[in-house]
């Protein structure tokens, strides 16, 4: 049996801890809302011009959680969204953590 693949990329590759360089590399790939916290999360937020728009933005994270099996941390705060995520199990940083955020990202343009 082969193993799953996301984006093209194993699963295993996927949930393998991310040194400086590949951090460097993979948070250049993504858009300047983006940071790496000093807790080692990959972080963003976001402000809405309504309530509306802010439920539609978490709904379409959530179904991206789902698809990745990589649930971040959302708070949502009326027409404010802050996500943060990290692969716990790795201790860090991983391919599925920049998945997600570009992913998620996705879907402010929905």
């Amino acid at each position: 049996m082969l193993p799953a693949t996301i984006a093209g990329i194993t699963t295993t590759e996927m949930s393998k801890l991310l040194d400086l360089k590949q951090l460097e590399k993979q948070i250049s790939k993504l858009s300047d809302d983006w940071f790496i916290s000093g807790d080692n999360h990959l972080s963003a937020s976001y402000e809405f011009d309504t309530y509306q728009e802010a439920l539609g933005f978490i709904v379409c994270i959530a179904k991206v959680a789902e698809a990745l099996d990589h649930h971040p941390v959302v708070t949502w705060g009326n027409k404010k969204i802050d996500i943060r995520v990290s692969s716990h199990d790795a201790g860090g940083l991983t391919k599925k953590d920049f998945e997600l955020a570009r992913r998620a990202t996705k879907c402010l343009d929905l």
